[in-house]
């Protein structure tokens, strides 16, 4: 082979290892585009508390509360607030679930010894203060032992409407014990010469607007709906905090009832909020 035709053949290597080396490299920087990350479905509200709440249950309720006034707004999702329905002219007097009061805030239970209440007589068990200020409680409160906060109960199921079922609750864990239940009522106006109706298997006490309206400490009894009747209760315009402490007698039922009439008899009744 003549020099000119190597020189030649030399030139036209040279080029083809310059146009794979361009390839090449223009390959390698040549980089896959990657799909837009799938965004995740947005959970529903569906538990008892706020879905994004930080610490515990208990603390999203002191949340809510603080600086509570005499008459509080608390969020529905936080403390159960059931709206007053009055009742129209040619209403029925049927009793009916929505008749009662069956959502609750509940706390407990506050476990007791029956025998250390024998000298002043058991039924003084009731006016025994498990927390301080009863009649003021919100529903939100920290308690002094940490296995103990506040649950957001709703009775609906229950076979007998109305009844506030704690021995469903607690899994009949217990025989002696109280328990602290708050509610919300929220009226348009101010109401006036209303008739609690209430009952209980075991001893009772009833604050409304931190004033005592009723107590029960008599023979024990089976707990129904109706057994006692208070008139002249009065609701303000607005929120109408109402707590009640329930003391378990050791039976085998432990229940109470709660609801509102007007004065000529009319049943009132509650839509949760």
């Amino acid at each position: 082979m003549s020099a000119k035709m190597t020189k030649y053949a030399v030139l036209l290597l040279s080029a083809g290892i310059l146009c794979l080396t361009g390839c090449r490299s223009e390959i390698k920087e040549e980089k896959p585009i990657a799909p837009p990350p799938t965004k995740q479905p947005e959970k529903e509200f569906s538990g008892k508390h706020e879905a994004a709440a930080s610490g515990s249950p208990l603390e999203t309720l002191a949340k809510v509360t603080s600086g509570i006034s005499d008459n509080p707004a608390p969020r529905a999702r936080c403390l159960n607030v059931n709206k007053l329905i009055v009742p129209e002219n040619g209403t029925g007097r049927f009793l009916s679930s929505d008749c009662f009061v069956t959502r609750w805030n509940i706390l407990g239970p506050f476990i007791y010894d029956p025998e250390n209440n024998k000298a002043a007589g058991f039924a003084e068990v009731v006016h025994e203060p498990f927390m301080q200020e009863e009649k003021d409680l919100t529903g939100a409160e920290k308690t002094a032992n940490p296995n103990l906060g506040w649950q957001l109960a709703r009775f609906e199921s229950s076979k007998y409407p109305g009844e506030i079922d704690l021995r469903k609750l607690f899994k009949n864990q217990v025989r002696y014990a109280a328990v602290y239940a708050v509610t919300y009522l929220e009226c348009t106006g101010p109401m006036s010469s209303l008739i609690l109706y209430t009952g209980s298997s075991g001893f009772l006490k009833i604050w409304i607007n931190h004033k005592l309206v009723h107590t029960y400490n008599q023979s024990v009894r089976e707990g129904k709906w109706d057994q006692d009747a208070v008139k002249g209760v009065k609701l303000q315009q607005g929120f109408n905090q109402i707590v009640v402490k329930s003391v378990s007698t050791g039976g085998e039922n432990w229940n109470f009832y709660f609801r509102l009439a007007s004065e000529n008899d009319l049943p009132l009744k509650f839509q949760p909020e």
